[in-house]
């Protein structure tokens, strides 16, 4: 390479502007740059080519040597660019292998400013350098490249809603017994005259893409079931949207809860309409557990994952808690005056609590959720008389609670009721 457009080769209004003269070594090749999105969802693919070129199309290398390339992506704040880059050739000879380097991002955004009073990456952007091994060039070859690199969406705890905006800038730079390679790196070396620059930075393009994003959150951290019950883990889905296609969606879920049922609830998930100036929905659903009979208490993961029909998935992991249903039995309190008690149980949740026994009156409460329940015990039959005769009698309570639903909590207990006067 031998001439370098003033202080700084370098501009992002297009190649045609810049009236280079490049006998050669790997630029950016027009109308090569591509985004696409193969899972509807996830990851972005980026593609471009490089080529030996001259003032424009791809020409035949005049030079022999050696020398370095280097490589500027911008990409939107969030995603993250690769550590290395392989410029895979797509005719004959050795592919070009890159490795991160924050020089080369300084020199853009120095030659970016003081070119064009550009910043660089532009504004919502972040920006990755690559230098290049030494390549020796071919003197009279035609040579072209391909990169591919696979981007992620934007981390947060929102959905992304795009576009996904890049944009390319390459480089080269001498490398001989003056110009050692690992030399600071610069988009300007002088030479003695114009044509004699051993560095510079040059266009590439930029594109965007409007993009899908699913995000998947458990509603809540934890989530309570009963042995042999069910209940809905909720989730809450954040969906954004730029693309013209929206894609859709199948979920399954999975639980480490051994022998759990689930069923995936997503009737309420909608990816659309989606508002103009948001591009955001927000929407819920659930993971139904039937949690087996023999389960074991202790802590689960549930997880409700999104999968677009190319395969790519999203996934989000709630905890359920398994509980055996219990009942807590206080010390009665007994009123004399009646011969009765009444008897404090304690419950762990909704659902059915009965008292039965051979001499004493049934009861059947339906609690709403956790709480203590006063339960009335008040002898019948011979138990009654005998209880008038000698003024106390001892009774069995039979306690059942029945979670709504579960496996039922039993318990017994053995009461004396007195009666005086």
């Amino acid at each position: 390479m031998s001439r370098v457009h003033g202080r700084y080769a370098i501009g992002l209004a297009g190649l045609a502007a810049l009236a280079l003269v490049l006998p050669g070594c790997a630029l950016f090749k027009e109308g090569s740059l591509s985004l696409e999105q193969p899972g509807g969802t996830g990851p972005v693919n980026l593609r471009f080519e490089l080529c030996t070129r001259g003032e424009g199309p791809c020409e035949s290398n005049k030079t022999e040597g050696q020398s370095q390339y280097m490589l500027g992506i911008a990409i939107p704040k969030g995603s993250s660019a690769p550590q290395t880059l392989r410029a895979q050739s797509v005719n004959t000879g050795a592919a070009i292998s890159y490795t991160r380097n924050e020089e080369v991002t300084a020199a853009i955004a120095e030659a970016l400013a003081a070119e064009k009073g550009q910043s660089w990456p532009p504004p919502g952007s972040e920006a990755a350098g690559y230098l290049s091994g030494v390549f020796t060039e071919e003197t009279g070859s035609l040579r072209e490249w391909e990169v591919n690199a696979s981007l992620p969406l934007p981390a947060g705890d929102t959905a992304f809603a795009g576009p996904f905006k890049t944009v390319i800038v390459t480089g080269w730079r001498k490398v001989d017994g003056t110009h050692s390679a690992d030399r600071p790196v610069n988009c300007y070396e002088p030479g003695v005259g114009m044509e004699d620059g051993t560095a510079g930075c040059f266009p590439g393009e930029e594109k965007e893409l409007g993009t899908a994003d699913l995000r998947i959150a458990p509603h809540q951290p934890l989530t309570d079931v009963f042995v042999g019950g069910r209940v809905e883990v909720p989730f809450d889905f954040d969906y954004a949207s730029t693309a013209s296609l929206q894609p859709a969606f199948s979920f399954p879920a999975s639980s480490a809860l051994p022998g759990a049922a689930l069923t995936p609830a997503t009737a309420t998930f909608a990816t659309g309409p989606l508002p103009a100036d948001t591009h955001r929905v927000g929407s819920s659903g659930a993971v139904t557990v039937q949690a087996p009979t023999d389960a074991q208490p202790g802590i689960y993961d549930v997880t409700l994952t999104a999968t677009t029909a190319a395969g790519v998935a999203t996934s989000a992991t709630a905890k359920l808690r398994v509980v055996q249903a219990t009942i807590g039995v206080g010390k009665p309190k007994l009123n004399r005056k009646r011969g009765t008690a009444l008897l404090p149980v304690t419950v762990p949740g909704a659902g059915v609590l009965s008292l039965k026994g051979a001499a004493i009156r049934s009861v059947q409460k339906r609690p709403q959720g956790a709480r203590t329940l006063k339960v009335l015990i008040k002898a019948r039959g011979k138990a009654k008389k005998r209880l008038a005769r000698t003024g106390k009698v001892r009774i069995v309570a039979r306690l059942e609670y029945k979670p709504e639903p579960g496996v039922p909590a039993k318990s017994r207990r053995a009461i004396v009721l007195k009666q005086s006067g």
